[in-house]
């Protein structure tokens, strides 16, 4: 082992420094690698096995593009070299290149067929391009060459995750964390498998566990706060949010095509209820950058010099769509859009109108359309009805102000029942809503999802459930087979549920929303008119579902991606 000093004597050869080079290496000094090796390439530029180790090293750090670049340098030196090839498809996944990826991963391969990384690096590539069934044949084969990777078995259950296979995930996990016991993405990807079933008290020490090995994974805060947003903890849940974007509050999404039809600035909050843009703004079209809007109370000390300065950008879409959880961040949010000068879909400014309370006299006078009346109410004054013997005049529905996808919403028959929920919840404000009974005729409850783009409505889904609290990931859509077959004829043909009168009322609420991205859900009335459960900017699309299942999606949702990159690009051009 020679001596820690950096500074080689003058007259040792280029063999001699890059044996120091690979001895600071298998060491563990990377740092004193790295020096050699600079100084050997300003001797000689192309002196190869410079070129791939110090490309390998600034690959496994921060700076994969220079790492690439030295990696590019060597290939076109020894092009057969399939270590090499597959290293540099690595780093071009990190980059977000995936299909240049794909390319360098399949060509390593064609060289060694059994290279385990490349194949590995095949499958988790592959997989976010969306090639699911040939990701899955990818990693297996990566695993049958090291079958005590935990990396490559944590990617295997990410897949099974992403193709519906939730107990083929959490084995996955299971055998990843065998193991490796301190693979905190394992951790974390389990955690994230167990709240998708609603096992929020097993996921949520699943969240901490990862987090405890790895603070600053900004994936397991985030979890977090969802799972315990769902255990009615709003005050922790917030905590982790901030902690997830403060350190990274601007993320790049690099384009994943060759070339970005327009480059996007996403403003975002640290609260909930933000729009997803994962599927929404297309990555094989769009260059993405996601900047987290943080309060003053929250922001750190360098929060102004992380986001400054913004890179350039086409357009902007504000992502910040709860009018509740999100209203302490749009005021910033408008005076950001103000100073950029560029479009922007879904204005600060017209999220507000959408609040809860507000949405029955937004809507007001739309023919066949029923708006449940909504009041927003403290905790004060519903402990105060709960102690109130005098009947309710009718069912209400009961939620906390800002929760999603059926948290701590109830039927409320009686004043009584009021006092243990308010013990059950956390929160300090409430909305109470009259039920009106939506239940069809063969007994089943119906709700029906409608996407606006630029104010024009797409169908999305339909949840079919005997339950009347109805969502997507409650209903059990494989119950039988004719609720797939009913929810795939609504796609194709929204008019035969949703014609003449219907039609004109879902229209007419996509021109008073006036959002350039937004939809409701709603029911279907005995008498048939329309009953809204919710319209504003709030509506998650994803195509998630696995297309074996849900073929039929796969085939009408991406629809809604293609209006909305078509609106980017016609509001871009409009720009100038």
């Amino acid at each position: 082992m020679p001596e820690l000093t950096p500074g080689p004597a003058p007259e040792q050869t280029e063999a001699v420094l890059l044996e120091r080079a690979l001895a600071y290496q298998k060491a563990g000094h990377t740092p004193l690698a790295a020096q050699l090796c600079r100084e050997i390439l300003a001797r000689n530029p192309e002196r190869p096995e410079a070129l791939l180790m110090l490309g390998l090293i600034l690959g496994r750090t921060d700076d994969p593009a220079a790492g690439a670049a030295l990696l590019a340098r060597y290939l076109a030196l020894y092009p057969d070299d399939p270590i090499a090839t597959c290293q540099l498809g690595l780093l071009r996944q990190r980059q977000g290149q995936d299909r240049v990826a794909l390319g360098l991963l399949e060509r390593a391969l064609a060289l060694k067929p059994d290279l385990a990384p490349a194949l590995h690096g095949l499958g988790v590539t592959l997989h976010a391009l969306g090639r699911l069934d040939e990701a899955a044949a990818a990693l297996e084969r990566a695993l049958a060459q090291e079958p005590r990777d935990a990396a490559a078995r944590n990617n295997l259950g990410d897949l099974r995750r992403s193709q519906g296979r939730l107990d083929d995930a959490l084995t996955a996990f299971d055998q990843a964390l065998a193991l490796a016991p301190d693979l905190a993405i394992a951790h974390c990807n389990r955690g994230i498998v167990l709240a998708e079933l609603r096992r929020h008290d097993e996921a949520i020490p699943a969240f901490e566990r990862a987090l405890a090995l790895d603070p600053g994974l900004e994936r397991a805060h985030f979890e977090l706060a969802e799972a315990l947003e769902a255990r009615f903890r709003p005050a922790e849940a917030h905590h982790h949010r901030v902690a997830a974007v403060s350190r990274h509050p601007l993320v790049h999404v690099p384009c994943a095509g060759a070339q970005p039809a327009a480059r996007i600035l996403v403003l975002c909050s640290a609260g909930r209820g933000d729009v997803s843009v994962k599927f929404l703004l297309d990555r094989a079209r769009f260059d993405k950058t996601l900047l987290f809007l943080l309060l003053p109370e929250d922001a750190p000390p360098d929060y102004a010099r992380q986001i400054a300065p913004l890179p350039p950008v086409d357009i902007l879409f504000n992502a910040i769509a709860d009018a509740d959880r999100g209203a302490p961040y749009l005021a910033e949010a408008a005076a950001l859009c103000a100073r950029q000068g560029r479009p922007v879909l879904n204005p600060p400014a017209s999220i507000a109108a959408t609040r809860r309370d507000r949405t029955a006299s937004q809507l007001d006078l739309i023919a066949g359309l029923v708006v449940p009346p909504t009041r927003r109410v403290t905790r004060a004054a519903l402990a105060a009805r709960a102690a109130d013997t005098m009947p309710l005049a009718g069912p209400l529905l009961v939620r906390p102000v800002g929760s999603h996808g059926g948290e701590g919403l109830e039927r409320i028959e009686q004043p009584a029942v009021l006092a243990p929920y308010l013990e059950r919840t956390r929160f300090d404000d409430f909305y109470l809503t009259d039920f009106c009974d939506f239940r069809s005729a063969d007994g089943y409850y119906r709700k029906y999802r409608f996407v606006f783009v630029d104010r024009v409505a797409f169908p999305y889904h339909l949840a079919i459930s005997k339950q009347w609290r109805v969502h997507y990931w409650r209903a059990d859509m494989d119950e039988a087979p004719w609720m797939k077959q009913e929810e795939e004829r609504f796609l194709a043909n929204p008019d035969a549920t949703f014609g003449g009168a219907r039609r004109a009322a879902i229209e007419a609420i996509g021109r008073r929303l006036d959002l350039d991205y937004g939809g409701l859900d709603c029911g279907i009335l005995p008498d048939g008119d329309i009953v809204l459960f919710e319209a504003n900017a709030n509506i998650l699309v994803h195509l998630n579902d696995p297309p074996d299942a849900f073929p039929y999606k796969h085939r009408y949702v991406p629809r809604i991606f293609d209006a909305m990159a078509d609106l980017v690009l016609r509001r871009v051009r409009a720009a100038g």
